[in-house]
């Protein structure tokens, strides 16, 4: 009698296709996962044998036929003869119990002997996760080891103790808070903070809360911080091109990039509507019933569509009025400043030209008037003028016409 495990991996393999050439060996995961009311077996009462015979013609009496003894474990539940998931999970089976585990534990490396991971719930890896590999979590990841190449997504908090070493092909993302040793190579992504204990190098990172390295060194790549950040190095004596970018939100960013075009379509069509509809309803003694229909249908349709850019204006009106509210635009620099970093605000830019030593606090500030980008030394307030260029003023300027402009 097989494992319940393998029975069960082995009828989800038995719906996919047959065909072994296009089969992603990654995706042969070991884990098996079950979802809530799922029918994980069904007992089938036992059924009499036959009296057999040897080959000598002597008759071999039957052995008596025994029902399935299943216990149940934790997260399980029996109706008659069939037992279901109280809950979405992993299915074990052994020594003749059966039970859903909630957590997803990996004992050792996520590599072909475990396959990509798609778990509801928590998944905590004991070592690596391997090139290529990807783990998904409802809820939160966390790898004791260091995560290569490979593409993690945590729908709340992802923690890897070990570093991430992306090599340029990993992706990682957290609904909530991230935090790693280090992440060197790598895209990431986190809906709150990102907590880095040493550095940050060549990355592609976007952080909607504040990017935290009390000790740690951000190093090369692009970062967005909305909440500000933190860092003891931002740059190096290499002056290596460091771009950070604070206080802006990268939602508003794509919203407007998703929502502009639509508003811009939706605007024209319903125009052009209105203008037909007019145009059929001049002549009211001649038009016809049809006519008069098609122009009632062509003013729905129109205020419809101005009730859609209305909705689309309203979320980005809701956006930037959050972004003002949380975004804090400043970087606390504890250490050293080195030429090549690009420091970016909302509406201005400024490379640094003359290395700084810390603690410095950099901001946006108007000065007669005049928006530019400051050095204020923690220790002594004294205030250092980093000059400023004007940046992404085509965006803004675009977005505050679009929120000031009527249907």
């Amino acid at each position: 009698m097989r494992k319940l495990a393998e029975r069960l991996q082995l009828a989800q393999q038995a719906e996919e296709s047959q065909d072994v050439s296009s089969q992603n060996h990654y995706d042969n995961s070991s884990v098996v996962v079950v979802k809530e009311a799922q029918e994980l077996l069904r007992l089938i009462p036992p059924e009499p044998g036959h009296n057999g015979m040897d080959v000598f013609g002597k008759e071999i009496s039957r052995k008596l036929a025994r029902e399935a003894q299943i216990r149940l474990g934790q997260n399980v539940r029996q109706e008659e003869d069939v037992i279901y998931a109280t809950c979405d999970g992993k299915i074990e089976y052994a020594n003749g119990k059966v039970w859903v585990e909630p957590k997803c534990e990996i004992l050792g490396n996520v590599d072909f002997s475990v396959g990509n991971i798609d778990f509801p719930g928590d998944v905590h890896v004991s070592k690596n996760v391997l090139d290529l590999f990807k783990v998904y979590s409802g809820n939160d990841v966390e790898v004791l080891g260091v995560a290569e190449a490979a593409e993690i997504h945590a729908q709340r908090d992802l923690v890897v103790k070990g570093g991430i070493a992306g090599k340029d092909k990993g992706i990682f993302w957290a609904g909530r808070d991230l935090q790693s040793k280090y992440i060197i190579n790598a895209k990431v992504q986190a809906g709150r903070n990102i907590e880095v204990e040493k550095e940050i190098i060549q990355c592609d990172l976007v952080c909607q809360g504040r990017l935290i390295m009390e000790n740690g060194n951000l190093i090369g790549g692009c970062t967005v911080a909305t909440g500000g950040a933190t860092v003891k190095m931002l740059g190096s004596a290499a002056n290596i091109k460091t771009i950070l970018e604070l206080g802006m939100d990268q939602e508003l960013r794509e919203q407007y990039q998703q929502f502009a075009p639509q508003i811009q379509q939706y605007r024209q069509k319903a125009k052009k509507d209105k203008q037909v509809a007019e145009t059929l309803l001049q002549n009211q003694k001649y038009i016809t019933c049809e006519q008069k229909e098609k122009a009632t249908e062509l003013l729905y349709q129109a205020s419809d569509l101005e009730d859609s850019v209305e909705q689309m204006l309203e979320q980005l009106r809701q956006i930037t009025l959050k972004n003002k509210e949380t975004t804090l635009p400043e970087v606390v620099v504890s250490g050293a400043l080195y030429l090549g970093c690009v420091i970016r605000f909302p509406r201005i830019e400024t490379t640094i030209t003359n290395a700084l030593a810390g603690p410095v606090k950099i901001i946006p500030r108007k000065v007669d008037g005049v928006l530019n980008i400051v050095a204020v030394d923690e220790q002594t307030s004294s205030v250092h003028d980093l000059g400023g260029t004007p940046w992404e003023e085509k965006f803004w300027g675009n977005l505050d016409k679009l929120l000031r402009s009527e249907k």
